[in-house]
């Protein structure tokens, strides 16, 4: 099964958006079925709540034309903010995954 493995990704800078439109052709010419997120998602301090406005920055924006999941684990970046609201955001995004077990 073809998949993505990245990481260091939730940047919301012009490279980030490079990435991802890399990532819709090797969707399409590779038959990718799912992303994993080695942490990092998103840059510099995480997150504060489950709506803070970096899941749109960092995440839905730059990956609005990827329609397959992305399985992620947490990087030091990412502990830097609530750890708990990335997980949380599994419910409201069903384009995110982020287990706490």
């Amino acid at each position: 099964m073809n998949c993505l493995i990245i990481g260091d990704f939730g940047t919301s800078d012009k490279y980030q958006y490079k990435v991802a439109e890399s990532m819709v052709s090797l969707i399409k010419d590779k038959g990718i079925k799912f992303i994993c997120g080695l942490g990092d998602n998103i840059y510099d301090n995480g997150v504060r709540s489950v709506h803070d406005d970096k899941f749109k920055t960092h995440f839905e924006e730059p990956y609005k034309n990827i329609n397959k999941k992305f399985y992620n684990c947490l990087g030091n970046h990412d502990y830097r903010g609530i750890i708990e609201h990335q997980i949380k955001y599994s419910n409201k995004n069903p384009q995110w995954e982020l287990k706490d077990n």
